[in-house]
């Protein structure tokens, strides 16, 4: 009886308390298609860049940086800025590359795999 009510609280707290999809520092390569958007100056959010082409490795990437918890285009999820460790084709044919740092959201159910 005592493991029971040990799970039940356990799963209460992962609930109550969610983690993000990804977290700072860490190398990730996302399976989830994003669009990103430009890093100004000052390090923030700017235009949208549009979507990458998908590569068959994913999205690999550097997490710099987490905002809270938010909602964007229907689904809860995280701003993040990362750094592309690759460079990529964007849906238009523009070239992104290697090492740019851009902005994008990651939903809570983003496929992700780390290293």
């Amino acid at each position: 009886m005592k493991k029971i009510a040990a799970l039940l609280i356990f799963f209460a707290n992962v609930l109550v308390f969610a983690m993000p999809a990804v977290v700072e520092g860490e190398d990730v390569r996302i399976y989830t298609l994003v669009e990103f958007f430009s890093t100004d100056e000052a390090g923030n959010k700017g235009t949208s860049l549009g979507m990458p082409e998908m590569m068959e490795g994913g999205i690999k990437a550097k997490v710099l940086e987490v905002c809270k918890m938010g909602e964007y285009g229907g689904e809860k999820g995280n701003w993040c800025k990362i750094q592309l460790r690759l460079g990529m084709w964007m849906e238009d044919t523009a070239w992104i590359p290697k090492e740019s740092e851009v902005w994008c959201f990651i939903p809570e159910e983003a496929n992700i795999f780390r290293k």
